[in-house]
Parts: structure tokens; C-alpha cells; sequence
């Protein structure tokens, strides 16, 4: 069986990638920052002042009570 010889070309432009990687790694940080400070933070409201406290009073039905077990099986 013959050997055959292998050719790897390298191919090199000279130069470093474009900076669009970064800028999208930076945009995606920057949205997922503002997305947990708007879950956990609350959102815009607490900027402009909004908010406050709520106060909602609930009352229960009455219910009336249950009888008695029977004693026996």
C-alpha cells in the first residue's frame, strides 16, 4: 500500500477578528443585567416614584363547625 503525502494549508488574513463578538458580549451582559435589576428590583416604577404600600383587608367567610365523629367503627 502506497503512502500518500497530506497537505495542510494554514490560512492567516494578518490580522485579529472584527470587535463585533465583544460588542454583542457586551449588549447580552447589559440586557441580562437589566433584566434581574427588573425582576428583583422591581422594575421602572421605583424610579419615577410609583409604588407605595398597599393595604388590602380580607375578611374570611364564616364557616360553621364540623360535627362530631362518631364513636364508633
Amino acid at each position: 500500500m502506497a503512502e500518500r503525502e497530506r497537505e495542510v494549508i494554514v490560512t492567516n488574513n494578518g490580522g485579529g477578528g472584527g470587535g463585533g463578538g465583544w460588542i454583542f458580549a457586551i449588549i447580552l451582559v447589559i440586557l441580562i443585567a437589566l433584566g434581574l435589576w427588573w425582576f428583583f428590583g422591581g422594575g421602572f416604577g421605583e424610579m419615577t416614584g410609583g409604588g407605595g404600600d398597599v393595604d388590602v383587608n380580607v375578611e374570611a367567610p364564616e364557616v360553621p363547625d364540623a360535627p362530631a365523629p362518631d364513636g364508633g367503627q
